[in-house]
């Protein structure tokens, strides 16, 4: 297609100094199902059996990578070699491949050339001497480990060239973020040696539009019509269009689990929220333990579910507070709940050696508690404070799968997602004990 040609031509580029490669970088931010694979393979064979600019033919070391070793290596070995090269007549019988399960490759005996496979981790190319790398769906990493362990294999190579190519992920592919920053500057230095290649949308664009569906799928009116991108705007959800087919990273109010219009809503906006009676209480840390939090519900004045969390670092504070919460309010059995699957067993273990029953949830109860925090928010039913640490959290928060229903994923939600969960599963409690309508003693 001529977007494909066009990148090979660009990036391909020569130095008329030297007769070597001009850029050493090429970033390609794309939409999926563009034709990105067929380029990256007409690009990986072109770097393989390239000669030196006197016209020899040397031995070249190219490495492809994807979001991980498995897809790398059905990439290259079952896709590329088994359908491409042994249907390619010019090519038959000029190379070998092994199959080994972590050591695969094409080479090409001539030169001793190679296209291999390689990891995507802090391993990778490590005892290599690499020309070419290709990162493909560079989406899928977080961080530059890969970069970090690719790049220095290429440093003492003539002309070598490194490919980042991918649609963005949902704000956690920090790798496509820095070459994202990294590509602003280059497009306005005229001795970069980046190649920038960028088909998004910006964050004002219709998705609904054809024209920006024109401009950023270049395959459309190739390999992709309009009325099969009309069909998928109909079923898609608009994070994942957005994201898929048009390469703009997802915004936080398309992807986060909760309303964040209506969360903006439920901000307290005179005096600050005080528990007051039909207190319940929820224990929840993050991932790495390496924050603890408290969330309390209670009933506000308005009838409305008042939220307040605290956040603190570690653990060690959470059962002293607890106690302390649950004898100033007069808390009961099941006024307090955990997961001992979050790893608060220690937790709960010694609320209990000091009188304090605590509820330990379920997998059904941690489902229950998101639907009923959804619908509280939702309904402009709950009322809190706004708190940086717990605005945070409901911004950043992504959902998970559980069985029919789904709950806050402490992996793909963006910071710790802990006060939302525990303000879910605070908010449940109080929900289960104080159902709407229901009269507290002593409040009127």
């Amino acid at each position: 297609m001529p977007w494909q040609s066009y990148v090979a031509d660009v990036a391909g580029e020569l130095d008329a100094d030297t007769g070597r490669r001009w850029f050493d970088t090429v970033f390609v931010k794309v939409p999926r199902q563009q034709g990105k694979t067929n380029l990256l393979e007409a690009q990986m064979l072109a770097a393989a059996r390239r000669p030196d600019p006197d016209g020899r033919m040397v031995r070249r070391v190219v490495v492809y990578t994807a979001q991980d070793r498995a897809h790398a290596s059905v990439r290259i070995i079952k896709e590329f070699e088994q359908v491409k090269l042994q249907s390619c007549d010019q090519l038959r019988g000029r190379y070998t491949v092994r199959r080994s399960n972590g050591s695969e490759w094409v080479e090409f005996p001539d030169t001793w050339s190679r296209i291999a496979v390689e990891a995507s981790n802090a391993t990778a190319g490590h005892g290599l001497t690499v020309d070419d790398a290709v990162l493909d769906e560079a989406f899928a990493h977080r961080d530059l480990t890969l970069i970090n362990a690719i790049q220095p294999t290429m440093i003492t190579r003539p002309d070598p060239q490194l490919w980042i190519v991918s649609t963005p992920g949902n704000g956690d592919d920090g790798l496509m973020l820095h070459y994202e920053e990294a590509a602003a500057v280059a497009l306005n230095d005229p001795d970069s040696r980046m190649a920038v290649f960028d088909w998004s949308a910006t964050e004002d664009d219709d998705r609904a539009d054809p024209d920006v569906w024109a401009r950023v799928m270049p395959a459309l009116g190739h390999t992709i019509t309009a009325d099969r991108v009309k069909s998928l705007l109909r079923t898609t959800p608009a994070a994942e269009f957005d994201r898929a087919y048009l390469a703009r990273r997802p915004t936080a109010a398309t992807v986060a689990a909760v309303d964040l219009a209506a969360w903006s809503e439920c901000r307290n906006l005179a005096g600050r929220l005080a528990p007051a009676g039909g207190v319940t209480l929820a224990i929840e840390v993050d991932p790495d333990r390496t924050f603890g939090v408290i969330a309390v519900a209670f009933r506000h004045a308005d009838d409305r579910v008042g939220v307040i969390i605290d956040r603190q670092p570690g653990t060690r504070w959470l059962g002293p507070a607890v106690l302390d919460l649950v004898h100033r309010h007069g808390l009961t059995v099941m006024d307090v709940w955990a997961d001992r699957r979050s790893g608060l067993g220690g937790v709960i273990d010694e609320l209990a050696g000091r009188g304090v029953d605590v509820h330990e949830v379920t997998a059904g109860d941690v489902a229950s508690a998101a639907g009923t925090f959804y619908d509280t928010v939702g309904g402009l039913e709950l009322i809190h404070d706004s708190q940086p640490e717990l605005d945070a959290a409901v911004i950043g928060s992504r959902r998970r799968p559980l069985g029919d229903a789904w709950t806050f994923s402490k992996l793909e939600s963006v910071g710790d997602v802990a006060p939302a969960a525990g303000a879910a599963l605070a908010v449940a409690a109080y929900r289960q004990h104080f159902p709407r309508g229901a009269r507290l003693g002593g409040i009127g």
